[in-house]
């Protein structure tokens, strides 16, 4: 079962989420916009960034105002929130759009960062897969939410506590490690976080025609 909320319940939602999430992950979200940001082997500059579920915009404050970021959120409330957290001159464009269909042009953005979006939707594979599509060859794509650990299978335990977390919001018990054979991306990094590593970041790169020549 995956029961997924709706945007009315997520506007809802939004109305607390700041005083919910901003102290407790706060350090967390220097790291992976710290990953976010990192120049490549096949970057000179980070040209714009994707923020996928940008929710009230947290984000938004950690990143140089010289990079142009898009924001999309399927909820009205919550992007409503985005505005104290955008920066003086920062150049903010933002969206209400389903993550699982990206209105926007295969290979658009250098950077897609996806804050606690994939865990919260309907086809998580299907939503990294538009990431991927709309991210350029070479760019860097960052997920952060929770993961079972590579090998970890849930207990029953588990198993019933995430039947009432998935009425409530979100899955506890997906393994990240089972979608990477379907992505294009190769796996840079993987950096246990908060809750004893429950919530993870994963730090892809989308390939680019070199690497796929070089791997036949």
């Amino acid at each position: 079962m995956r029961h997924i909320l709706g945007p009315r319940l997520w506007d809802l939602y939004s109305l607390s989420y700041d005083c919910l999430v901003t102290y407790v992950l706060k350090n967390v979200r220097k790291t992976y916009v710290k990953e976010l940001l990192e120049l490549t082997a096949a970057d000179k500059e980070i040209e714009n960034i994707l923020i996928v579920g940008v929710g009230t915009g947290q984000e938004l404050s950690l990143i140089d105002t010289s990079i142009p970021v898009t924001g999309i959120d399927y909820s009205k409330g919550m992007l409503a929130r985005t505005k104290k957290w955008i920066q003086e001159g920062q150049k903010v464009d933002l969206h209400r759009m389903d993550a699982h269909r990206l209105d926007f042009p295969d290979q658009s953005f250098h950077r897609v960062l996806m804050p606690l979006i994939v865990a919260v939707s309907q086809n998580p594979l299907k939503v990294l897969k538009e990431g991927e599509r709309v991210l350029k060859p070479g760019g860097r794509l960052v997920i952060f939410d929770k993961f079972l650990h590579k090998d970890q299978k849930p207990t029953w335990g588990r198993k019933i506590l995430n039947f009432f977390f998935q009425m409530v919001a979100t899955d506890i018990n997906i393994n990240f490690h089972q979608w990477l054979p379907g992505l294009e991306s190769r796996l840079v990094k993987e950096i246990p976080s908060i809750f004893s590593g429950m919530f993870k970041i994963f730090v892809l790169e989308k390939k680019t025609d070199r690497d796929n020549h070089s791997s036949k």
